[in-house]
């Protein structure tokens, strides 16, 4: 098994994202002067309030959304769990329950109330990706935008883009997620030095705090006093150079942004933004090593494109990056990551919001003795939708889809001991919206790998599925339909060496229908098969190779429990290599098929047929030359149409083809074949065949010298047919 972290610096890139954030602020510091200072300066301008005074956050919709997402994930797994498993074939047929997800109904988000959440630190409260626990998803749901709004992103502006001069809003691009270089600004920066101490008078001080504002409006009708865009930009930072060597070791600063979009220059803001950057460093031993670096991100982008004063689509992101470098050798002891986004949409445009969405991620890596081999990882990854059209609380359609992975090395050496990965995905339906799903499906999938003597080589790897669907649309308990599917693959190596010796698989699934919803089954199916593959000797070749599958089905469209057709099918193969040298010596393969017609539904069959067939290689001296190869099959039908017990008709085959190869020389000396194909009928019902005709086939071939050319053949065929009078 491969390292999943190799040593190596922790990665350059976002670090130097925040660094190069750290010190385009710290720059600043070393320009400013005395005359910056005011009584009131920039703590007193409305702006600078108005940007920084209060943070975005996306209102009460949110914590909703991320509450019912958990619920979902909760019933999802639920559901997956409970699903009854498909009885064995030779039992019964298969009993599979549909349930609708578990726990309290979603709730209705309503509007953003608007408060302001604290970005920096820990992540916000209800975006508290640690606690996070799985999963629900499916595949179907898009929900209905108003077709006069047309796409807000596309047609008016993108996430907290920064205009240029000479341009309305560009399209969106993930560029923009990232504060403006002051190389390339659009406005002027206007900045205040709050307050800085240099207690020993060098010229470098211990201590300075700055602010900044800058302030960018594109007005081409300055009359009207309505300005196409407007953008505002604020800093606050602060930074320690305890030593007083010229070099700071702490920078803990924001920056935060306001605007807006009004095209028509109405006056009626059709796009408004609001975003604040954070950051906070610490480097100690100012080795160009940051011991603590954290970043975070908040924004909320506003859409009302009619201008009706009511938002018709809102979303935020949220983003959090912490790293901990305690002992400032350039390898991360903790990395965290966490990003939060979240939108909904008011489709009726009447101040409610009918939809809303929710993606959350987590990352966490913990290497706490700075070797370059993580201890722990996990990712995290949870999203949900839901539409209700209504607003009553329960959503017409929902759908969620959740990934987790961890990997643990305990021991550090880079090879981790254990390593799961989860998924489950489900949704439902309820169109009357009552709180009754109406349709469910749910599903999900596990692996697990083991590597108790951390050599690299898993002792277990483990796969198990499960799925379930169900619809009950009259929400009466009885469902309409109904499937399940259940899987599970082991391989195990025991010894660790490297070699497998066991592979196991197994499978299983079934379904029926009860279309007028009364408790009785129209149609049943089900589906079985298992595999397995023993290697006990641990080298190339297994010595035992089992495979076996059945299927069966039945139906009773008029539901007085006799069963107007049955068929069945099976599969056997099977494959035995003792000494393990690659060549079996055994090989046998078998098939079956059956098939019952009752169409009367009286219990005695019209028809019935059935067929067997088999084929068996014996290699006795086991080169790879079997000494005999047979083929075997066997099939009988019959007719019975009135159910009188006196059949109308009957068919008969069988075949018998042997292949020997006595001295195992790899060339055939003796082929037999023998075949018969019988069939009669009874027309007039008296118990006494009115014609009977029969083909027999016997073929018989012979190569004494070996050289690959019959030296003898032989065939009959002999057609016979007879009619009573």
């Amino acid at each position: 098994m491969k390292a999943y972290n190799q040593k190596e610096p922790r990665p350059a890139r976002a670090i130097a994202a925040c660094i190069a954030l750290g010190l385009a602020l710290a720059a600043v510091l070393v320009v400013l002067g005395p005359n910056l200072r005011g009584p009131q300066g920039l703590a007193g301008n409305s702006d600078y309030r108005a940007i920084l005074g209060s943070e975005p956050a996306p209102g009460a919709g949110l914590r909703v959304h991320e509450k019912d997402a958990h619920t979902a994930d909760a019933g999802t797994r639920s559901a997956t769990a409970s699903t009854a498993e498909p009885d064995d074939p030779a039992a019964h047929p298969v009993t599979v329950e549909a349930k609708p997800l578990a726990g309290d109904a979603p709730r209705a988000s309503g509007p953003s109330d608007g408060t302001a959440k604290d970005t920096s630190g820990e992540l916000q409260a209800e975006a508290d990706v640690n606690t996070f626990e799985g999963a629900k998803a499916a595949s179907d749901l898009t929900p209905a935008l108003p077709e006069d709004k047309g796409d807000p992103v596309a047609t008016v502006s993108g996430w907290f883009s920064e205009p240029s001069k000479d341009s309305e809003i560009p399209t969106a691009t993930t560029e923009t997620l990232t504060p403006a270089d002051d190389k390339r600004e659009i406005c002027d920066w206007t900045y205040e030095l709050v307050d800085a101490k240099d207690a020993n008078g060098d010229g470098k001080p211990e201590y300075v705090h700055v602010r900044g504002l800058c302030i960018y409006e594109k007005d081409d009708s300055p009359a009207d006093g309505n300005p196409e865009v407007s953008v505002k930009m604020a800093r606050d930072f602060e930074a320690w150079d305890n030593d007083s060597n010229g070099v700071f070791n702490v920078l803990i600063g924001k920056q935060g942004l306001l605007a807006f979009a009004d095209p028509n220059s109405n006056g009626k803001h059709e796009v408004e933004v609001h975003a604040i950057w954070k950051l906070e460093m610490k480097d100690e031993v100012e080795d160009q090593r940051p011991e603590l670096v954290r970043f975070g991100f908040g924004g909320v982008e506003s859409f009302d494109l009619n201008e009706s004063g009511t938002v018709e689509y809102e979303r935020f992101l949220g983003a959090q990056f912490n790293v901990t470098d305690a002992d400032s050798d350039g390898i991360a002891e903790e990395v965290e990551a966490g990003v939060l986004f979240y939108h909904t949409y008011d489709i009726g445009d009447d101040g409610s919001r009918e939809y809303g969405g929710v993606a959350v991620l987590h990352v966490l890596v913990l290497d706490a003795n700075s070797d370059g081999h993580n201890e722990s990882a996990e990712i995290q990854f949870l999203v949900y939708e839901a539409l209700d059209m209504n607003l009553d609380g329960n959503p017409e359609a929902a759908r969620g889809l959740a990934f987790e992975m961890s990997a643990t090395d305990a021991d550090s050496d880079g090879t981790p001991e254990a390593i799961c990965l989860e998924a489950a995905a489900g949704a439902f339906l309820d169109p009357d919206s009552n709180g009754r799903a109406n349709a469910i499906e749910a599903a999900g999938l596990e692996i697990m790998v083991t590597d108790a003597t951390d050599d690299g080589h898993p002792e277990l790897v483990q796969l198990t599925y499960v799925a379930m669907a169900g619809v009950d649309a009259n929400e009466d308990d009885h469902p309409e339909f109904a499937a399940a599917a259940f899987a599970q693959v082991n391989v195990t190596d025991a010894d660790s060496s490297g070699i497998v010796e066991l592979v196991e698989a197994r499978a299983i699934a079934g379904a029926y229908v009860d279309g007028d919803s009364d408790g009785i089954r129209e149609m049943e199916s089900l589906f079985a098969a298992q595999a397995t593959i023993v290697n006990a000797i641990e080298d190339d070749h297994p010595e035992h190779v089992l495979v076996e599958a059945v299927a069966y089905e039945r139906e009773d469209p008029n539901e007085d429990g006799v069963y107007e057709e049955q068929r069945a099918a099976a599969l056997r193969i099977e494959a035995n290599d003792t000494n393990s040298n690659g060549f079996a010596e055994v090989v046998i393969a078998q098939a079956w098929a059956a098939h019952i017609t009752d169409a009367n539904s009286d219990g005695v069959p019209e028809y019935e047929g059935a067929i067997y067939a088999q084929y068996s290689a014996a290699d006795a001296n086991d080169d790879g030359n079997p000494e005999n190869r047979t083929v075997e099959a066997v099939g009988y039908e019959y007719e019975d149409a009135d159910q009188n017990g006196v059949k109308e008709w009957e068919n008969f085959f069988a075949l018998r083809y042997t292949a020997l190869d006595e001295n195992s020389n790899g060339v055939v000396e003796k082929v037999s074949a023998d075949a018969i194909f019988f069939h009669t009928e009874d027309h007039d019902q008296d118990g006494t065949a009115d014609s009977r005709s029969w083909v027999i086939v016997k073929y018989a071939a012979e190569d004494v010298d070996e050289d690959g050319t019959w030296d003898y053949e032989d065939l009959l065929i002999w057609k016979h047919t007879e009619t009573s009078p």
